[in-house]
């Protein structure tokens, strides 16, 4: 039987409302961070949802990276 060491996450300010990856993990598809980076990444985005940033959808992020990248629309238009 192997020992895993629990932690607590890091305080995050107010308690924001459980997002879909918190959701997910409550249904046990995803479980709890087993690393310490997994844990500082699940505090960054309770802490980033707690100040209400928005999560990009798929097109949004499409366009951020191609502007990023020179410019180019997702589609590959200049």
């Amino acid at each position: 039987m192997r020992h895993i060491k629990t932690h607590e996450p890091a305080p995050t300010r107010g308690a924001p409302a459980k997002d879909d990856a918190e959701q997910v993990m409550d249904l046990g598809q995803g479980g709890s961070p087993r690393t310490e980076l997994g844990w500082l990444l699940l505090a960054a985005r309770r802490e980033f949802v707690a100040a209400e940033g928005q999560f990009l959808d798929r097109d949004e992020l499409g366009r951020e990276l191609a502007e990023r990248r020179g410019g180019a629309s997702a589609a590959g238009e200049r």
